[in-house]
């Protein structure tokens, strides 16, 4: 215990000297930001492409929220089940489109990209995709599912088979047998983001490195991240020092040089999750 305890103290130590050395590198050694305009595209690309793949599912989430309230009455008509398919049509398609209007602009010239928006958007990034799993359960979401869960996972699919076919060829409900295919499809473009983003975490730490303070925090996170030792400490070490190496080189830098690799990760996220699930799609399409 006593040992354990001194671990303990010994880390929190060394994390409150790295987080006071990374206070002295921002206000005392301006030459990093020169190293941060460059590191940070790193963030800010893994931000906005994951964003970008997650648009299908977000469309997908909306879609379910609208067909709620469609009447028990229609629910029954070939015309609804025409109308479903067209919408599955129209999601795919705007989820390529809606990214690439944003680089119109930038081809015309025209593009700009305001403070508030880039901070929300890294800040959300970092908070959702990182910190708010790892102080949940200490641990980012496994990369690798094992046999057990595998089995689980073919289990789902036949269930939802089954569920759908009752709603579709029983219940003559249309809205929700195409339901069951949009939260399975929405589920799993999560779970892609999700391990897509546990890939990257290392990336996102290694951009911190235009601060070696703030690149040391993540290199021991990472370390104890690994051998299980995650405790409040650690992650109340790891969110400042992320958040601070976010919002800090964003206020000293113009955003406006980032214009073209945040609209263009966004396109590539949203284009790579289009050709992922695509096919999927179609085929919910030609039924």
């Amino acid at each position: 215990m006593r040992e354990r305890l001194s671990s303990e103290f010994v880390i929190g130590l060394l994390y409150t000297i790295l987080i006071g050395l990374i206070t002295i590198f921002m206000l005392y050694v301006p030459a990093i930001w020169i190293a941060s305009s460059f590191l940070i595209t790193v963030i800010i690309f893994v931000s906005r492409f994951l964003a970008g793949f997650g648009l299908l599912g977000l469309i997908f989430t909306a879609i379910l929220y609208i067909l709620k309230y469609i009447p028990k009455d229609y629910r029954k008509k070939k015309t609804t089940l025409v109308l479903v398919r067209f919408i599955l049509c129209l999601s795919l398609i705007a989820s390529i489109i809606l990214p690439l209007w944003g680089l119109i602009p930038i081809a015309i010239g025209d593009a700009h990209i305001s403070l508030p928006s880039v901070l929300y958007g890294l800040t959300s990034f970092v908070i959702t995709m990182y910190l708010v799993p790892l102080w949940r359960e200490r641990k980012l979401p496994e990369e690798e599912r094992g046999f057990i869960e595998s089995i689980r996972a073919t289990f789902g699919r036949f269930l939802r088979k089954v569920k759908k076919g009752y709603y579709y060829y029983f219940s003559k409900d249309y809205i929700k047998a195409f339901s069951v295919d949009f939260i399975y499809l929405k589920t799993q473009i999560d779970s892609k983001r999700t391990r897509l983003g546990k890939l990257f975490f290392p990336l996102v730490i290694a951009a911190t490195a235009y601060c070696p303070p703030a690149l040391a925090i993540g290199l021991v996170y990472i370390a104890r991240l690994r051998r299980e030792l995650i405790r409040i400490v650690d992650n109340v070490a790891l969110s400042i020092m992320l958040l601070v190496s976010l919002v800090a080189p964003m206020i000293v830098l113009s955003v406006t040089g980032y214009v073209l690799i945040w609209n263009l990760a966004y396109f590539l996220g949203s284009a790579l999750a289009a050709m992922t699930f695509g096919p999927t799609v179609i085929d919910l399409i030609r039924g």
